[in-house]
């Protein structure tokens, strides 16, 4: 889902907003819960889901072109889990 679909859905709910402004709450809300998740390493939205940082460790893989074996470093990813 887009940012452009997600303020046309909230301009359909909120006809006396302008999209601008929509738009703007939107990406409010989008980083401060990416500020969140940084911080606290969870969000948990009580009617919704719950967002966590998770780390990926790093392991070595070979590509199969080259037989080349390479180090993938260790890295954060965020997952989701529904509520219902």
């Amino acid at each position: 889902m887009s940012l452009k679909l997600i303020t046309s859905k909230l301009k359909e709910k909120h006809p006396h907003m302008t999209k601008e402004e929509l738009k703007n709450i939107t990406k409010d809300v989008f980083e401060a819960t990416k500020q969140i998740i940084e911080e606290k390493k969870y969000i948990s939205i009580s009617t919704f889901g719950t967002f966590k940082l998770k780390t990926r460790k790093g392991r070595m893989i070979k590509l199969p072109k080259s037989e080349k074996t390479i180090q993938v470093p260790e890295k954060q990813y965020v997952s989701f889990k529904k509520l219902f």
